[in-house]
């Protein structure tokens, strides 16, 4: 081991127990605040920090995110049991009561005894014998509060199955949740989502779809690889799928027959494919708004939010690497890893341009294509961005849509009369879409010439999402 890196039993009073540094890692990860970044980001710092292997990490990691999706849940089962609010019970204390309570609830492979005695052991390295006294019986008092797993949720039990799944969950000998005659009461505590986000959409879906919805948001992200089809022959999927397998992955082709899901496999980068970039990580949903453009080889696009430029080298890819492709952000970090993931992939045609160069006279009216990826409030990936759902405020969707606005006109300035604006998000929010391009076309000589709304979906054979939610437009000027 590293000698100049820490380890968690070193530093703390943690008894070395089979999983605890997991459990550690993930309790860091969420009070160490010292380290200025979101808890899914600060956990790698911390894994580094402490030099943990992969498998302790990747539990880590879902532990997690587990805790930060299913908060609202958690804190409600929490208040039931201890009859607190959870406001009065002091951060450490609740932030491993969340863990403890996330392992018996929701985490199948962990055996209720071990969720309750690593979590106390666990709290042991930072707390007094009365804390974890008080954790060890809520702990308990939860475990002999459960009925049954797995429970298929009808109108009779309702009120007392916590959804784990889309219609099952688990079971309590008393009430745990409203009844559904004010359905925000109910799904908000039941799916762990602010109860104003709940209201919103419930004026725009219907109860049950909603509940798919929230549950979907809920699942564990699948990893989905889009094959290279500069360096895989067609079927290019199929031939990716064979040689992942053959690399120690256990993989399934989508039914989209043109993505890979990663249903278990070593760290990403230490594959022999990725490193021979075979394959890029990308979502099916994000793949879609590329597919359904006819791209020539030849023609000038700009990915003007390019970002890591997932989509900026999928443009590479389906044009055959002969089009004049610029990436823009304004963050220049990312074009650096943009330029080093496209060597990666063989990929020669992208350049990157600066936000300050676009408005030059020399390039008014000069592409082709302007791609928008535009930030947006990430409720199409809910299930991969744990914390979005808790930083969201009702009053960014109007935020987000002012910043898309400007960027639509920036990207008129920029696109030849004759070309196409194509706008994306990976949002399901219809203000930050549909609304505001129907808003931009009102305001202007475009118009829209095809449009979807992917909602977030759920393999029922993995429970893992095999596509999230999000939004794109293709958008052309009125020729009268």
């Amino acid at each position: 081991m590293n000698k100049q890196k820490q380890t968690s039993n070193a530093k703390f009073h943690i008894p070395k127990v089979p999983g605890l540094d997991a459990r550690f890692l993930a309790f860091q990860s969420l009070q160490d605040t010292s380290i200025k970044t979101l808890p899914t980001d600060r956990i790698w710092l911390l894994a580094e920090k402490f030099d943990l292997p992969f498998r302790e990490r990747s539990f880590a990691y879902e532990l997690l995110s587990g805790c930060i999706k299913h908060r609202a849940s958690l804190d409600h089962l929490i208040e039931l049991f201890s009859s607190r609010n959870v406001r009065q019970i002091a951060s450490a204390v609740l932030t491993l009561l969340r863990l403890g309570v996330y392992q018996l609830v929701y985490e199948d492979r962990v055996p209720d005894f071990a969720a309750v005695d690593t979590t106390c052991e666990l709290a042991k390295g930072f707390l007094g014998r009365p804390q974890v006294g008080f954790i060890n019986a809520i702990l308990r008092g939860i475990q002999r509060g459960i009925e049954g797993r797995g429970i298929e949720i009808s109108a009779e039990n309702i009120r007392f199955v916590l959804p784990t799944r889309l219609n099952t969950g688990i079971k309590f000998f008393k009430e745990i949740l409203s009844a559904i005659d004010v359905p925000a009461n109910y799904l908000s505590p039941a799916y762990s989502y602010p109860k104003w986000l709940v209201a919103r959409w419930l004026s725009k879906w219907d109860f049950d779809t909603l509940k798919q919805i929230l549950a979907a948001g809920n699942a564990r992200p699948g990893l989905v690889c889009r094959p290279n089809r500069g360096k895989l022959d067609s079927p290019a999927a199929e031939k990716l799928a064979e040689i992942l397998t053959q690399q120690s992955c256990q993989v399934k082709v989508l039914p989209d027959s043109e993505s890979v899901m990663l249903i278990e496999n070593p760290p990403i980068t230490e594959l022999e494919a990725f490193r021979e970039g075979l394959f890029q990580i990308q979502d099916p949903t994000a793949c879609d708004v590329i597919r359904n453009l006819s791209l020539q080889p030849g023609i000038k696009i700009l990915d003007l939010c390019a970002g890591l430029g997932t989509k900026t080298t999928q443009l590479a890819e389906v044009t055959n690497d002969q089009a004049e492709i610029y990436a823009s952000d304004r963050i220049a970090s990312k074009l650096d890893k943009l330029k080093q993931n496209a060597e990666r992939l063989g990929l020669e045609s992208i350049k990157t341009i600066v936000i300050n160069e676009l408005i030059s006279d020399q390039l008014k009216n000069f592409f082709d294509i302007v791609l928008l990826d535009v930030p947006c409030s990430n409720t199409g990936v809910f299930d991969r961005r744990p914390e979005a759902r808790w930083r969201l405020k009702e009053s960014d969707f109007q935020t987000y849509s002012r910043q898309s606005l400007k960027l639509l006109n920036q990207a008129e300035n920029l696109v030849k009369p004759t070309g196409q604006i194509v706008f994306s998000t990976c949002s399901i929010d219809d203000e930050e879409n549909a609304d505001l391009i129907a808003r931009f076309c009102r305001q202007t000589n475009w118009r829209v010439t095809r449009q979807h709304m992917q909602l977030p979906q759920v393999d029922p054979a993995t429970e893992k999402n095999i596509r999230t939610g999000g939004y794109w437009a293709c958008l052309e000027k009125r020729t009268t």
